[in-house]
């Protein structure tokens, strides 16, 4: 049984009692995290049976960052040209953007540019995503090109396929195959590193009829959903204009809210909607960088914390570093309500942490999150030595400010050294990006 020990660190268990371990160690037996304790304590104990060591050089040791809805397909959009007409509102976003880019990807574009989103993922301290796909043109066997990526740099992620009638009836049935298809592969496979969910696009590219193939389909298996919702105006209006109902009434009376149901954006609710989500437990991911680009408001999430929702929190294809994400929506609530301290650090960082990590663990077999003993051996260590003294009660800002200035310097996934001293172990990242500077070239001429 391998063995790793990473020792010399301020731990940071986040697992409800926030303890903290000056000098701590962690010791990792395969996949798993095994003890807990002082560096001196672990390391007389182990030191002889360890095939690896770890120092974090007096650094922090936290469980790894999780990102509860992400798009690696967004990579290659870095830099992208865009029309001369510049979108107006969310939907010619979609139209002049997004649709156009997906609609181009092929199988290579497909799997390196989730690589390259792997890469940023590991580098910013990410070790779990949610990850929400599409390509239209290249949709069989997608979840599996990206899922061999991840398995090859080694990062976690749950895949699903984005079921939308955007694109006509036999291309949401195709993408309803894709996920049925992947869902089997997980099972099959049984690899700790990839799982599933089913992936919709957003209420208003997906009718009553197509719906209902979905939670038909999904019944079998049980794995909820992973959907856009009220992200922009046209889903609230659309529902009313269609189905003379609120667009969270209608996916509840659909069957597609629950507890394994993921909700990202839920920006434009009311009171009832709110409940509703609530009531049934459905897992609402707070993307507020991508909400801010794209002018589509901000979401309620100090309303959510009131009525007991927990919201989680996700980039939606802004990159991967969680760090920015939980600052920004600290910074966004705040300004929102015009308050100081109406959202507090640890709020905000409770979306990143504990809810996250609540979300994340319903889709994996080891809990996620958190360092104790039996979880998944999902660990960072970041680079920043404490300029002022570190209790539980102002460990999250801390975390807050502190991540404006520090670096990951190792990131541990499944028990496995996938980033050491900021180099990228499992693949060549040089050749990597060669590589897709090539690809995304290829694909804006194709674009545009």
């Amino acid at each position: 049984m391998s063995k790793l020990i990473l020792i010399n660190g301020t731990l940071i268990t986040l697992d409800g009692k926030n303890r903290i371990i000056e000098d701590g160690a962690v010791l990792i037996e395969e996949e798993k995290i095994a003890e807990i304790g002082t560096s001196s304590e672990l390391s007389n104990k182990y030191r002889k049976d360890v095939t690896e060591i770890v120092d974090a050089d007096g650094g922090i040791i936290l469980p790894g960052f999780i990102n509860a809805h992400a798009h690696t397909y967004s990579a290659f959009a870095r830099g992208m040209p865009l029309e001369k007409e510049l979108p107006t509102n969310f939907l010619e976003i979609l139209q002049k953007i997004w649709w156009k880019l997906d609609l181009t990807l092929n199988k290579d574009d497909v799997y390196y540019s989730a690589l390259i989103a792997a890469i940023d993922a590991i580098k910013t301290g990410t070790t779990t995503i949610i990850d929400h796909h599409a390509s239209p043109n290249f949709c069989t066997n997608s979840l599996k090109t990206i899922s061999k990526s991840l398995i090859k740099i080694g990062l976690r992620g749950c895949l699903s396929y984005e079921v939308s009638d955007r694109n006509g009836e036999d291309s949401a049935l195709e993408g309803i195959e894709e996920n049925i298809r992947h869902i089997k592969w997980c099972d099959e496979k049984k690899n700790s590193l990839i799982s599933a969910s089913f992936g919709l696009h957003a209420p208003f590219t997906l009718s009553n009829d197509t719906l209902k193939i979905c939670t038909d389909r999904e019944k079998e298996f049980k794995t909820g959903f992973h959907i856009h919702l009220a992200e922009g105006q046209i889903d609230v209006e659309d529902s009313k204009r269609k189905y003379k109902k609120s667009v969270v009434s209608r996916l509840k009376e659909r069957g597609i809210l629950g507890e394994k149901t993921i909700a990202a954006h839920c920006i434009h609710l009311t009171d009832d909607d709110l409940n509703i989500l609530y009531k049934t437990k459905t897992n609402v991911v707070h993307n507020p960088r991508s909400n801010m680009n794209n002018a589509v408001g901000v979401a309620p999430i100090i309303e959510m914390f009131n009525i007991g929702i927990g919201p989680g929190l996700g980039t939606d294809g802004m990159g991967m570093d969680m760090t920015r994400e939980v600052y920004t929506s600290w910074l966004l609530q705040n300004h929102k309500k015009a308050t100081p301290f109406s959202f507090s650090p640890d709020e905000a960082y409770q979306m990143l942490t504990y809810n996250n990590a609540k979300i994340a663990s319903k889709f994996f077999p080891l809990k996620l999150g958190s360092l104790e003993i039996g979880n998944a051996a999902d660990i960072i260590v970041i680079d920043f030595k404490l300029p002022t003294p570190l209790n539980p009660g102002n460990l999250f800002s801390h975390l807050l400010f502190g991540s404006e200035t520090w670096t990951v310097k190792d990131t541990i996934i499944n028990g496995k050294i996938v980033m050491r001293d900021r180099e990228i172990t499992t693949i060549n990242e040089l050749e990597v990006i060669e590589k897709t500077k090539k690809l995304a070239s290829k694909l804006w001429e194709r674009i545009y």
